[in-house]
């Protein structure tokens, strides 16, 4: 009985290597791009341990290569690409510039096995904020949202007890979440698409239904309010953030712009003056460029 457990103990031992060596090789490829390879190891790796964490980043890793496909174009406006000497007759210069499209067919086969590994590890942050971030890539805005949704509702269900890599505990796990949060937050907003505002709303609304002083969000709903010409809603969020961060000057400097939006001269010049007093040096001179101009 005792050699037959020390042979398990072995067996076990001798899996948990080969399924450290198969991490090791795909990584080795990833870096070459070579598919052919990386799909080979995927496929022994799951052969030998079918439920390895890693395992399913790696194919997700995979699955966002294979998927992207680099596209080129002709340009006359000068993005970050190579310039095409205009011939002696051409009046215009061109510019070949290389975009990124994602093959959504393929990218749904990756995100199929995230989402089995995140159903057999739902703490790992890594894997949520992997497939969050191919989403966001292929600009599935939709699925974006529900699967940001999904990873707060995991984070108020751990108490932000998240795991990393290898299943390691991830350090500083509450902060690292909302940071990467308001991260995707920000990514929605640059898009300056008033159709991805929903988007934002939904994230927030769902933060602040578990984390009412959560600033952040309270910002990024006053963004969405303020774009909708609901000057009133966002002012309200704003004075509720207000109250739990008296000395934000993003959050002042806002306040300042919607009572200017809403035609209050003297509540906007009171919170630039604020602005000024707290905020940092280009807060400062912006806020005093507003103020004289208010006061013209």
């Amino acid at each position: 009985m005792k050699k037959f457990t020390i042979l398990i103990l072995l067996l076990t031992v001798f899996l948990s290597l080969k399924a450290q060596n198969y991490e090791e090789e795909f990584g080795n490829y990833f870096e070459q791009k070579d598919t052919l390879n990386m799909r080979k190891t995927l496929l022994n790796w799951e052969k030998m341990k079918p439920r390895d964490s890693e395992l399913f980043t790696s194919y997700l890793d995979y699955y966002f290569l294979v998927a992207n496909n680099e596209v080129h174009s002709l340009e006359t406006i000068q993005p970050d690409g190579e310039l095409i000497q205009p011939e002696s007759n051409q009046k215009i210069a061109e510019y070949i510039a290389s975009h990124m499209s994602v093959r959504k067919p393929i990218l749904s086969k990756g995100i199929r096995k995230i989402d089995e590994g995140i159903n057999l590890y739902p703490d790992r942050l890594d894997m949520r904020f992997g497939e969050i971030y191919v989403l966001s890539q292929a600009k599935e805005w939709a699925v974006f949202t529900r699967k940001i949704i999904e990873a707060i509702d995991q984070s108020v269900k751990n108490k932000h007890k998240w795991r990393w890599t290898h299943n390691e505990k991830a350090d500083d796990a509450e902060n690292l979440f909302f940071s990467t949060l308001q991260d995707y937050q920000i990514l929605l907003h640059n898009y300056q698409e008033d159709k991805l505002l929903i988007y934002m709303k939904e994230i927030a609304t769902e933060v602040l239904k578990f984390y009412p002083d959560q600033v952040e969000s309270l910002s990024n709903l006053s963004i969405v309010y303020m774009t909708n010409n609901e000057v009133d809603k966002a002012i309200e969020v704003l004075l509720r953030a207000e109250t739990i961060t008296r000395k934000d000057f993003i959050i002042l400097s806002s306040l300042a712009y919607a009572y200017k939006q809403k035609g209050d001269k003297a509540k906007a010049i009171e919170y630039y003056q604020k602005t000024v007093r707290y905020g940092d040096n280009d807060a400062k001179r912006k806020a005093k460029e507003q103020i004289r101009e208010l006061k013209k």
